[in-house]
């Protein structure tokens, strides 16, 4: 049996061509994997910046989130201007809004029928500091004998009609109404009264407390007594 192989030898050239050959063919393997990783991450950028800018493009298709009221104002020659602000409208529009929210408080709180009762009790609730709302709700409630729940109850009305909004001092206001009683077929009963309000303005209140009322005003203290006997 013969031991004779057809393999070639390999020389030192042949190796040195072959290395080179790896060596070539590693490399260029190399740059080609480093110029996929460098066009992933521009790529990636790229995506990022169009995500961010999809964003910021949503956020600013939101709603404001603070709900401020715009008053207007018609002056003697029929323009209209306008303010976000009470301190920047002239002194008889500010009043006049601040005397608007006093009536509004007067109407809710000695106005009364059965199916709006307790809007009422809301309205005034959100328009009372801590002790006046407390003192109004335990005078309302259906516990309490004077309540108007027990006095006049489901069948009857309570209507109240301005007769003057008069500020008496810093913060000070008083309201004379007359308050309209009806109850099934008798006759009308109108009284004649007079509120004494104290109050403050605050620019802090939830937002659907600002629908209702715009000035900010919050009553601090209530009075009120009869001028005339029915």
């Amino acid at each position: 049996m013969s031991n004779r192989t057809d393999a070639l030898p390999l020389t030192a050239p042949m190796l040195e061509r072959h290395y080179k050959e790896v060596a070539s063919f590693q490399e260029a393997r190399a740059r080609l994997a480093h110029r996929l990783s460098k066009g992933l991450v521009i790529g990636l950028c790229i995506s990022m910046l169009g995500n961010l800018g999809q964003a910021w493009s949503i956020v600013s298709l939101l709603p404001l989130e603070k709900l401020v009221p715009v008053y207007f104002v018609i002056r003697p020659d029929g323009t209209i201007d306008s303010s976000p602000t009470l301190s920047t409208l002239p002194a008889t529009t500010d009043q006049a809004v601040i005397r608007a929210a006093l009536w509004e408080y007067v109407t809710e709180r000695e106005g009364y029928s059965y199916d709006t009762a307790r809007y009422r009790w809301d309205i005034v609730s959100g328009m009372s500091d801590v002790a006046t709302r407390a003192s109004y709700q335990q005078w309302f409630q259906g516990n309490n004998p004077q309540s108007p729940q027990v006095t006049i109850g489901k069948n009857g009305l309570v209507t109240v009609q301005a007769i003057s909004v008069a500020m008496i001092g810093p913060n000070v206001a008083q309201v004379r109404f007359e308050r309209v009683y009806t109850t099934g077929q008798s006759n009308p009963i109108t009284t004649t009264w007079t509120a004494t309000l104290q109050f403050e303005q605050i620019n802090a209140i939830p937002v659907a407390q600002r629908l209702n009322n715009p000035a900010g005003v919050v009553v601090t203290s209530y009075q009120v007594e009869e001028d005339t006997a029915p």
